[in-house]
């Protein structure tokens, strides 16, 4: 019996340390969005900061995690590390910690508005917008048979004047707040995760050649629409006088 208790307690040893510990969160990935097709389960995965982002599966690593299982009642992910497993919640740092819901949308905002350049960006579209509207410019007054370069120069120049004395920076910050108040953190990441693509950033370089397009088409018809209107408009005056009288 004293023998048969001596090997039992050596096996229990031997066993113990084979044992998986209870799970615990993590702070060294972060689970940004769920794609759920039903028979495949696609996670958007990230570092804190969001630096390095991947989709992942079950079964594959990242960051030096293995994903090894995802509960669909509550969000969250079971991923493996050295033995341990780790259990990473939707947006969620810590169990107890980490950014309130407010905060982590503006942090996905600002991360958003780096992801499409907004000042760049922004910059281009504004290039683009004043050209086309310089060229509508010239031919209104072309049509009306009134064309002046100097005129036409001097409200050129006007145009450039009046962009550059708007304040950018604040601007970024009051859409970059809007943006954080209209969308939910899962909105703004599967943003950034398009953003973060080839195609994303494709739509965000041609963005200016789009909107010049865009304009080059509907100017033309407003053009004709806001004649009209005040055509509408000189009719509806004259017969008011008319009637007055």
């Amino acid at each position: 019996m004293k023998a048969l208790a001596i090997i039992s307690a050596v096996l229990a040893i031997s066993v113990a340390p084979l044992q998986a510990k209870d799970p615990q969160y993590t702070n060294d990935i972060v689970l940004r969005g769920v794609l759920d097709l039903g028979d495949s389960v696609n996670f958007s995965l990230s570092t804190p900061g969001g630096q390095t982002t991947h989709w992942s599966k079950l079964g594959e690593e990242f960051q030096g995690f293995e994903i090894v299982s995802y509960q669909r009642e509550n969000r969250t992910l079971t991923v493996s590390k050295d033995g341990q497993e780790y259990i990473v919640g939707l947006g969620t740092m810590t169990a107890t910690t980490g950014p309130t819901a407010e905060e982590e949308a503006r942090q996905e905002a600002a991360l958003l508005f780096k992801n499409i350049r907004f000042e760049e960006t922004l910059g281009k579209l504004m290039d683009s917008q004043m050209e086309v509207m310089s060229k509508n410019m010239r031919q209104q007054m072309m049509a009306a048979g009134n064309a002046d370069e100097e005129t036409l120069a001097f409200q050129e120049k006007a145009m450039a004047e009046m962009f550059k004395e708007v304040d950018w920076k604040s601007m970024q910050a009051g859409i970059e707040k809007a943006y954080a108040e209209i969308f939910t953190v899962e909105e703004l990441r599967w943003m950034n995760e398009f953003y973060s693509t080839p195609l994303g950033q494709a739509t965000i370089d041609k963005a200016p050649q789009l909107q010049a397009k865009t304009v080059e088409v509907m100017m033309p018809e407003i053009m004709k629409a806001s004649a009209a209107m005040q055509e509408k408009m000189q009719t509806f005056h004259t017969e008011r006088q008319e009637t007055e009288e």
